[in-house]
């Protein structure tokens, strides 16, 4: 992922090269042109001057540092009284050519009955020019330098106040303070006075949420003590009839597992602390729970079976939470199936599986998707998954048959 700062570095430092070399290439082109018409202008003018000077009917021969002359007249023989440099030039022509490691603008033609021969030597111009070459070269150099250190202040200056925003935004710490807003440029302004209107309305979320929280551990735990506190003095005066102490025994167990899926319940809500884990059995707590469901039905009795590979499984959590994991997942393959139910702990995982029965065409573990993970659909399911969440255990569903399995794989080991 390409951060902001180097994306605003490569297209600054990549706009400049690309001015520069534009520049360059124009410039270039510019002293060129000019050295070939400032060129071809003198050489007029000394080839002009050289043919009027001269008899047109006698053979003329001038050399000086820079030019070479010769005049034929239309009898004489070229081969002995023409410069050697000449010899095997056409007429008429123009153009450079290299002769003896020189390079020379050489122009032949006819004049006045006669052939003239017309070299330049072009050292003086090729030493410029290499010049020139050296100049612009180190003229580049600077300005790719130059355009390097501008390219890292402006990215810099550009992604320093938005790493300063960012850095602010996302620090957890920030939930309780308030982001800068004294930014120069308007739009980070908007934006830190965004973040501040969003934080301001989390925290009065926060706020409510939290005073709901309590008032509804006491809305909801006071009622449901009173119940359990009456049914108990009723269960103590030992004056009911059997059918009635059964019901009374059901109304008992019902308050129990409602004040502990409450309780339960308000802890998801509270948020994780460290001081809420603790050493669970698993073995009392599974075969309470199994216990409690062949004592409600007793067709239930033959469809549980336990398995230990751990001789002593000990789970750290908070007991009603992991007691209503458990109770949610057991009590959903007993009520959505008929056939067996088989709960298996081995290693750092607990496994319930059914053999769906009669209704195994129905799966009761229906997976809706998230950005990361499946989550079954139900309430006491979805508290399963809240619960893993909390523990950061791994909850797995897999066909297991003609039934399903649903896995638990505890982040701490389950034996001890």
């Amino acid at each position: 992922m390409v951060t902001l700062s180097r994306r605003v570095f490569q297209r600054v430092f990549w706009s400049n090269l690309a001015g520069l070399l534009l520049a360059v290439a124009v410039a270039w082109h510019a002293l060129e042109d000019l050295e070939a018409v400032t060129l071809a202008q003198d050489e007029q003018v000394e080839l002009a001057y050289l043919l009027e000077s001269v008899d047109k009917r006698e053979s003329h021969h001038f050399a000086s540092g820079t030019l070479v002359f010769a005049y034929l007249p239309a009898d004489a023989d070229r081969a002995t009284e023409l410069p050697v440099l000449f010899n095997q030039v056409p007429v008429p022509f123009r153009g450079e050519l290299e002769i003896l490691e020189n390079e020379y603008e050489i122009i032949t033609g006819n004049y006045d009955h006669g052939t003239y021969y017309f070299a330049k030597d072009l050292a003086v111009f090729e030493a410029r020019e290499s010049a020139y070459g050296r100049l612009f070269l180190g003229f580049i150099g600077a300005v790719i330098a130059v355009s390097l250190l501008l390219a890292v202040l402006t990215a810099r200056q550009i992604s320093r106040p938005l790493s300063r925003l960012a850095r602010e935004a996302l620090d957890p710490a920030s939930v309780s303070g308030r982001v800068d807003e004294n930014y120069q440029e308007r739009e980070l302004r908007d934006i830190a006075q965004a973040v501040n209107r969003y934080q301001d309305q989390q925290r009065l979320f926060l706020t409510r949420e939290r005073d709901m929280i309590a008032m509804a551990s006491h809305e909801l735990r006071t009622p449901i003590a009173v119940v359990l506190g009456a049914a108990e003095v009723i269960e103590k005066r030992g004056r009911l009839q059997d059918d009635d102490a059964r019901t009374l025994e059901r109304i008992l167990r019902s308050a129990r597992e409602m004040s502990e899926n409450v309780h339960g319940l308000l802890l998801l809500r509270r948020g994780a602390t460290a001081d809420e884990r603790q050493a669970v059995a698993l073995r009392p707590l599974l075969e309470q729970l199994c216990g409690d469901y062949q004592q409600l039905d007793a067709a239930n009795e033959p469809r549980l079976s336990l398995e230990w590979e751990t001789r002593e499984p000990f789970v750290n959590a908070e007991p009603a939470l992991l007691r209503m994991l458990m109770h949610n997942l057991i009590s959903n393959a007993l009520a959505h199936t008929t056939g067996a139910v088989n709960i298996r702990v081995s290693g750092e995982r607990v496994s319930i599986c059914d053999d769906g029965g009669e209704s195994s065409m129905v799966p009761h573990l229906m997976p809706i998707q998230s950005q990361t993970e499946e989550r079954p659909v139900g309430l006491g399911l979805y508290i399963c998954t809240l619960v893993c969440e909390r523990y950061r255990w791994h909850f797995k569903v897999d066909p297991y048959g003609r039934g399903q399995c649903v896995t638990i794989h505890f982040a701490d080991k389950v034996h001890k």
